[in-house]
């Protein structure tokens, strides 16, 4: 999965809304799924400034909803203390620079990151059991990836581009 800039047009490339484009998703009442999305800094959602800009004058950001593994299965930014809006969208604008002034660094440090964050999990599993997911006739090797979400390598590699992240909301 490569970084994508997102306007209200643009279609996700991922996850359970692929071939969906932002604004359909927004107008199906899953805006949780994309205040997750934000919310959570998933590095390869970037928002175009000017979808920053109609988002909030619409007051998405005043009390945005993001999807989370709970009781509810939702929150929102007003049950957040120390949230701030405008250093927020401030936030946003700066991701989108970044991504536009240099891409191919951009996606450099979003790989590095990734793969420190899975050598990290894979140190913390090593001592633990993870249980293959024999859905599959892939390997059950779990070395590069750590088994992320119960994935081996091969299922990562195949079926998600070498991308451990894009596993996240598969149901």
């Amino acid at each position: 999965m490569m970084t994508q800039v997102y306007d209200l047009k643009t279609v996700f490339n991922f996850g359970k809304y692929r071939g969906k484009t932002l604004e359909q998703v927004l107008k199906s009442g899953e805006a949780r799924y994309v205040g997750y999305l934000i919310f959570m800094e998933m590095k390869r959602f970037v928002l175009h400034p000017d979808t920053v800009s109609e988002l909030d004058k619409h007051g998405f950001f005043d009390d945005m909803p993001i999807s989370y593994y709970g009781p509810t299965g939702s929150l929102s930014t007003k049950s957040l203390v120390d949230y701030d809006k405008n250093k927020f969208l401030k936030k946003l604008k700066m991701q989108y620079q970044d991504y536009t002034n240099d891409p191919n660094e951009y996606e450099r440090i979003v790989k590095q990151e990734v793969q420190e964050y899975y050598n990290n999990k894979k140190e913390r599993t090593n001592t633990e059991t993870i249980e293959p997911n024999n859905d599959n006739d892939y390997g059950t090797s779990y070395e590069k990836y750590g088994g992320y979400n119960g994935y081996s390598d091969d299922v990562i590699d195949d079926a998600f581009d070498g991308d451990p992240t894009a596993t996240w909301n598969v149901e």
